[in-house]
């Protein structure tokens, strides 16, 4: 087993089918970080040529030495110790010749796993053990968990696999007359309308480089559908009427003002 460099359209090939594939370990994210060098690495078996594993690996030189930085993680089964272990292994011995001081990455590899009630479901010591073995270090504080949604599923099945609350913040979204819409301008500066926080050329750069078949960036907003909401208005006042006359009419008053007001501010600019 060696390390050798890939050409990008090799490394492009490998990563977009392989199972740990991430939009950091792109050819796309590389393009994004103008700042590093980029190398492409793979982990062959010389008796039959066959690529076990890559890695996008971004550079940067202080004087004669290189330290190198791997986004997302590794292209390589984890779920194989002997495999993992090797490729650790050669790959450090591949940096060394390269003068590089060290390497740092991120490990998105699946550690715990929680329920709803924030009970464990899943809890892998095995990935800690072996990175101990390799001498890797944690390097900063890392979120103590974060959200993964499964995207491999179809809607119906992922919708079914949300709690009671998240069900019905959905379907109450949806009977305001709440719609997601993708912009077909990438426009920028309707988020930053939204929040003049955002980082207006990194977005940019974002979407300058994800503009491929396979990968693609892309900008989704949120908005009331006016006709529909004025509708639902309509309905809801029926439907209670006859509990609380008085009440319906008050509110719906206020809200046909909301609305006058929102349409006005909002499309007749």
């Amino acid at each position: 087993m060696k390390i050798i460099e890939l050409t990008d359209i090799q490394f492009k090939n490998y990563a977009k089918i392989h199972s740990a594939r991430n939009y950091m370990q792109t050819t796309e994210y590389a393009s994004t970080m103008k700042n590093y060098s980029r190398l492409y690495l793979g982990f062959i078996n010389e008796n039959d040529n066959t690529l076990m594993g890559a890695t996008l690996l971004l550079e940067r030189k202080i004087l004669k030495f290189k330290v190198g930085y791997v986004p997302g993680c590794f292209l390589i089964d984890y779920d194989n110790d002997n495999l993992f272990k090797d490729f650790i292994n050669t790959l450090k011995d591949y940096l060394k010749t390269k003068k590089y001081v060290y390497l740092t990455t991120d490990n998105i590899t699946t550690y715990k796993m929680f329920d709803k009630n924030g009970q464990v479901l899943y809890f892998d010591t095995n990935i800690i053990k072996i990175m101990d073995e390799l001498s890797f270090r944690k390097n900063e504080k890392v979120p103590f968990r974060k959200v993964v949604l499964e995207t491999e599923k179809t809607p119906n099945e992922t919708y079914k696999m949300f709690n009671s609350n998240t069900k019905r913040n959905i379907n109450l979204a949806l009977q305001r007359a709440i719609t997601i819409y993708r912009d077909e301008n990438n426009n920028i500066d309707t988020m930053l309308n939204i929040d003049s926080n955002i980082n207006k050329d990194r977005i940019k750069n974002i979407l300058d480089n994800f503009n491929g078949n396979d990968n693609k960036a892309e900008i989704y907003f949120a908005k009331i559908d006016p006709e529909k909401y004025q509708y639902d208005l309509i309905f809801l006042g029926r439907l209670t009427y006859a509990k609380n006359p008085q009440r319906v009419l008050e509110v719906t008053k206020i809200l046909k003002n909301q609305y006058t007001s929102l349409s006005s501010d909002t499309f007749h600019d």
